[in-house]
């Protein structure tokens, strides 16, 4: 993970991961390299997260108060009530539970366009990271092949669960720790019943470069609007930073998002 030293925003971050299928016996390896550039505008302009916890003699020596316990316990309310608002705005892009769950209700304006900014990003993300994983096989992948296999994914998210269950401030992380359990699916089994099919297919030679894709797109967007099994109830941490009142971010989304859609 890239973050910019000056705007303390994360620039990129770089997943690998290796695939195994067994056609005939034989097992094929395969390894792929996706690549989360994050791009932000003027409204999530991201200053350096400030401690809100310290030892008394710190903050005497630093010259900044320490909250109060008061304080503190709303600061770490809010932080839960903006990783719920975050994950309705991605997962179930829902702006209008974005801004009802939002810690700031004075400036609701503000509120929805970034709920807004968030639910669309998190399909642009999506769509380029799908794009990239076959631009080795294709590079004729159309805008409207994307959106299909995106709705359809929204659409299996649809039927995810999730329950906040309780936030504490990590003096060693800087940043408040939200428990979130959540109830996802195996997206890696998911794409390996569309996949191991079309892969048999084409190790026999039964498929061009386009024609694997074309099946793979139009396959994988069919299996995700039927129902998918959700697993068992997981828990996971989810680090959100303060940035000023009423004003959090979480700089890791994949903290969340790979229970969601699970790889494994």
């Amino acid at each position: 993970m890239t973050i910019d030293k000056e705007t303390k925003q994360v620039k990129k971050v770089v997943k690998n991961q290796s695939y195994s299928v067994k056609v005939d016996g034989k097992t094929e390896n395969s390894k792929s390299k996706q690549t989360y550039t994050y791009t932000y505008n003027q409204l999530d302009n991201v200053t350096k997260p400030k401690v809100e916890a310290k030892a008394a003699a710190a903050s005497k020596d630093s010259g900044t108060e320490t909250p109060s316990k008061e304080k503190q316990a709303a600061y770490t309310k809010e932080a839960g009530q903006y990783a719920d608002a975050l994950i309705q705005a991605t997962v179930y892009q829902n702006t209008d539970q974005f801004v009802a769950k939002h810690p700031n209700q004075e400036d609701k304006k503000q509120v929805k366009e970034k709920g807004e900014f968030q639910k669309s990003s998190f399909v642009e993300f999506f769509e380029t990271n799908f794009k990239g994983a076959l631009s080795s096989v294709s590079s004729n992948i159309t805008d409207e092949q994307l959106n299909e296999v995106s709705s359809a994914f929204l659409k299996a998210l649809s039927s995810t669960k999730y329950k906040i269950k309780d936030a504490a401030y990590s003096a060693e992380d800087d940043a408040y720790v939200v428990q979130v359990e959540i109830q996802g699916f195996n997206d890696a089994s998911v794409l390996a019943e569309v996949m191991t099919p079309l892969a048999e297919k084409y190790q026999a030679g039964e498929l061009s470069n386009e024609q694997l894709v074309n099946e793979l797109i139009d396959g994988v967007a069919k299996r995700y609007r039927e129902p998918v099994e959700l697993l068992p109830a997981k828990t996971v941490p989810v680090h959100v930073v303060r940035n000023g009142e009423k004003d959090y971010e979480v700089l890791m989304q994949d903290e969340y998002l790979l229970t969601f859609a699970q790889q494994s």
